[in-house]
């Protein structure tokens, strides 16, 4: 194995394995950022690179440390958006300008163990048909003490049986969306849900909702995503809706979801366990339940009373 200096060190040249490319879409956070940065400096594989892309950050922090990283490491390639382009055009900006065969996305406040990138690639090279390599995951809530989950990585779903693939909906994690991709198999997956679905919430489910339904995941057990949370409920984005927007969400979300598996299952019997799933699905890991009915009752039109 050839040898080559790499920010000033000797490390393993690498480049006869498939190169990996790592979007981090960053819009402030500069206190987590370096820690961030550095996990992916500390990978066991070493032929990847990494997109940061600065969506017009007012944090001094942000542009100093990639700046360093850039310095550092010639692997680090770094852009600044002139204003805040939104949430979904910086994450594409980072997926357009990967030359990678695989890719992940990595937010500013995600860790990862050293294995990560060499477990999850090896996991697609033993699952062809996988478009998704999702790890074991680790969610902490920084908000509250001894907040910590761990979820294990799903299993593969080549073959996967309705059972298998019913378990694994109500099983998925948002934290999912973090894994490791075939580029040219997310580029397709995301685009389609980008021109399909008109709203930004939970876009990330209905993405991983096609995935799992077309048997496109496999695990990768052994190595970990650590995803941080800074809110003190999972539920605040429902507040930042009103009733007519999360109905308007939920009735997008199940059109999507009914529409998706009538094209892809032809059995009656299959259709129906598979709306079945997609309602608990929607209601587990979108919209709760009650929130919805809520929703639903306050939005009744007021029936005056007979007059007796």
């Amino acid at each position: 194995m050839q040898l080559i200096y790499i920010a000033g060190f000797l490390v393993a040249n690498d480049n006869h394995r498939p190169l990996v490319s790592v979007g981090v879409p960053v819009r402030n956070g500069g206190e987590l950022l370096q820690q961030s940065l550095a996990c992916l400096r500390s990978q066991s594989y070493e032929n990847f690179e990494v997109i940061k892309s600065d969506n017009a950050s007012d944090d001094p922090l942000v542009p100093e440390t990639i700046k360093d990283f850039c310095q550092q490491d010639r692997r680090f390639r770094s852009f600044r958006q002139d204003r805040n382009i939104g949430i979904q055009k910086n994450f594409m900006f980072c997926l357009g300008e990967a030359r990678g065969s695989y890719f992940f996305w990595h937010a500013y406040d995600d860790l990862r163990s050293p294995d990560f990138i060499e477990k999850t690639v090896r996991a697609l090279d033993e699952c062809q048909t996988a478009t998704l390599a999702v790890p074991d995951i680790v969610f902490e809530n920084m908000m509250v003490k001894k907040n910590v989950k761990h979820w294990p990585a799903p299993q593969q779903m080549t073959n996967a049986s309705i059972s298998q693939i019913a378990r694994t909906l109500y099983a998925t994690k948002p934290a999912w969306f973090y894994g490791m991709y075939r580029r040219d198999g997310l580029k397709a997956y995301f685009e389609q849900v980008l021109a399909d679905y008109p709203h930004m919430y939970n876009a990330d489910m209905q993405f991983l909702f096609r995935l799992i339904l077309d048997r496109e995941i496999t695990g990768a057990p052994g190595c970990t995503f650590f995803q941080r949370t800074y809110r003190i409920s999972g539920r605040d984005f429902d507040r930042t809706h009103d009733d007519a927007e999360l109905l308007d969400i939920a009735a997008a979300n199940f059109k999507l979801f009914k529409s998706k598996i009538d094209r892809s299952f032809s059995s009656p019997i299959d259709r129906a366990r598979l709306r079945f799933a997609a309602i608990r699905f929607l209601s587990r890991k979108i919209i709760r339940v009650k929130r919805l009915a809520g929703c639903y009752l306050r939005q009744w039109p007021v029936v005056p009373q007979r007059a007796l």
